[in-house]
């Protein structure tokens, strides 16, 4: 019988995700799928304003896939796998709404074509047993961002007016978990409250959550 566990993370950019992630990768010696650096983002993420949301968007998403599909393979074959981000499957829940601008805006000539790929994705790309949802206070989130200083987001003013997605990362999260739920496939939802701490405290609180609710 498998017994493996695809465990996703979803939150606001520069919640602590990957870090966090990561440490509990290293406690418990399970594999973990991250994002890249800043460093090696791409000159069209770099340059959104020549090249264009849709471009960025997509070029994201091609860097993502491999983690996803690889994640999901290992879960498959009896492996406990995290994966640092599931944006990507849960993204038709909440491209277009207010405060979702630093994305992709809907006067964008390619929003229509943005929003055809998150239905399909949503439909086919590989379905999680956990998701943590990461979740702070607006204070907390700023002084992260101030932390990790990362330069080619966290100083976009659309972005740092974003705050208020949290809430739409959360529903979209709890709606997937319900309807999987209900189609017999059990996925469990874990919120997490992050706190302007050590990583070694929040990794060590996640930990100690996560196997509360026997996920680890």
């Amino acid at each position: 019988m498998n017994t493996g566990k695809l465990i996703v993370a979803m939150g606001l950019p520069g919640s602590g995700k990957s870090s966090v992630i990561k440490k509990i990768g290293a406690l418990t010696n399970t594999k973990c799928f991250l994002e890249i650096e800043e460093s090696e983002y791409s000159e069209v993420v770099r340059s959104r304003d020549i090249y264009g949301s849709f471009t960025a968007m997509t070029w994201f998403r091609a860097m993502r896939m491999p983690n996803l599909y690889e994640a999901h393979h290992l879960a498959k074959n009896g492996e406990t796998v995290f994966l640092d981000t599931y944006y990507d499957k849960l993204l038709s829940k909440y491209i277009g709404k207010d405060g979702m601008e630093w994305l992709i805006s809907t006067d964008d000539a390619y929003y229509e074509i943005i929003l055809a790929i998150t239905q399909l994705d949503y439909s086919t790309l590989p379905d999680a047993d956990c998701i943590i949802s990461f979740e702070l206070t607006y204070e907390t989130w700023l002084r992260f961002l101030s932390r990790r200083n990362r330069k080619l987001l966290d100083n976009d003013t659309l972005f740092l007016n974003s705050f208020k997605t949290q809430e739409y990362f959360i529903e979209a999260a709890k709606q997937y978990c319900e309807e999987q739920v209900s189609k017999g496939n059990p996925c469990q939802f874990i919120r997490f409250q992050q706190e302007f701490s050590s990583l070694e405290d929040s990794a060590m609180r996640l930990l100690n959550l996560l196997k509360k609710n026997n996920v680890v």
